[in-house]
């Protein structure tokens, strides 16, 4: 993972310069229905990709880099472009129901020590855990996954439990 982590504007900046990658990635997906797969791994199609597109740079190592992160990004883009298979991709950690809260959304909750506030934790462009107001996440908003951990987008509406909690002096360094 590079030091500077993905947003949304980086990922859909990157997919515009290589549209080869997504078209292939539809291509190889298609292929696996053809051939009677009804789910996969979005991983597994890039590894494919990388094999078929890589190419030696100057010292023989690899050109081909693509964050890791994206792979979800690229299977939600795809389930929603092609509802009829919905599933396929065992919905991405980004997914999310719009109704209520996904397991994974509930697997990075807590509350707050001080306050009992119902918290949800995220991780800043800086790779710090930062906790935020359970309820200033909106379940329905699509949101920027690293590393198995979603990403503080203030332009989102999440709201840092440093500024609400009431005792949060006491817990400043």
């Amino acid at each position: 993972m590079s030091a500077a982590s993905p947003t949304l504007d980086m990922l859909r900046a990157w997919h515009a310069a290589r549209p080869e990658i997504y078209a292939a990635f539809d291509h190889y997906t298609h292929e696996l229905i053809r051939r009677g797969f009804t789910c996969y791994s979005a991983q597994a199609i890039f590894a494919r990709i990388r094999w078929d597109m890589d190419q030696p740079n100057s010292s023989g190592g690899s050109t081909f880099a693509m964050p890791r992160d994206y792979f979800d990004q690229y299977a939600k883009k795809w389930m929603a472009e092609n509802s009829e298979h919905a599933g396929f991709f065992a919905a991405p950690a980004a997914a999310t129901a719009a109704s209520e809260h996904s397991p994974e959304m509930l697997k990075h909750s807590s509350s707050c020590r001080s306050c009992g506030k119902k918290l949800f934790w995220m991780i800043t462009h800086n790779h710090r855990r930062i906790p935020i107001d359970f309820d200033s996440v909106d379940p329905s908003k699509e949101m920027v996954w690293l590393a198995g951990d979603p990403l503080y987008d203030k332009s989102a509406g999440h709201i840092t439990h440093f500024t609400t909690c009431p005792n949060a002096e006491k817990h400043r360094q």
